[in-house]
């Protein structure tokens, strides 16, 4: 049993050398936890400024999305103006942030990293996809045109090669 988050654990990824879990709550914190011997909190976590974090898609879950190898956080913050938001992706082995870039969706949904951090993705509440290239920070032409329900849900391969994502209604989704 793992203590020490103080709201709902919202995303959870192991590191890729296994000896590490990466936890992160609704309550906007990141914590690193050795898994031998078990229980075990590490000194390294990240605690976000209070209402820092992105907290509208609370249907979908809090925007916090760790990648599948655990190495990188995307995380998604709320700023002085309602209608901007804006995304970073942070080292969660350092822990260190990155540039933080506008959302490039006013309706975003939801967000996914791919392991090695060089590439995210996001959705839009009218069925849109959106690759943001991390490296060059700037977005790619959309991967999906709008459809006829929002995606709450995007994941990567482990290779970062595929996108999958999973709409409201089912069967409804391209």
């Amino acid at each position: 049993e793992l203590l020490g988050h103080s709201g709902d654990i919202t995303s959870l990824a192991f590191t890729p050398d296994g000896k590490s879990l990466l936890s992160a709550c609704d309550g906007g914190s990141l914590r690193v936890w050795d898994v031998v011997p078990p229980g075990k909190e590490n000194s390294d976590h990240v605690v976000f400024n209070l209402n820092s974090i992105h907290t509208a898609w609370v249907n979908y879950g809090p925007a916090l999305f760790l990648s599948l190898d655990g190495r990188h956080l995307l995380t998604v913050y709320k700023t002085n103006d309602p209608a901007r938001t804006e995304f970073s992706i942070w080292d969660t082995l350092l822990p260190a942030e990155g540039k933080r870039h506008p959302l490039p969706f006013t309706d975003t949904s939801c967000a996914a990293v791919a392991a090695g951090g060089g590439l995210a993705a996001f959705a839009s509440r009218r069925g849109e996809v959106m690759l943001w290239d991390v490296e060059r920070g700037k977005s790619r032409p959309p991967v999906a045109q709008p459809g006829p329900n929002p995606i709450f849900r995007l994941a990567f391969s482990r290779d970062g090669c595929r996108l999958a994502g999973v709409c409201q209604r089912p069967g409804q989704c391209t």
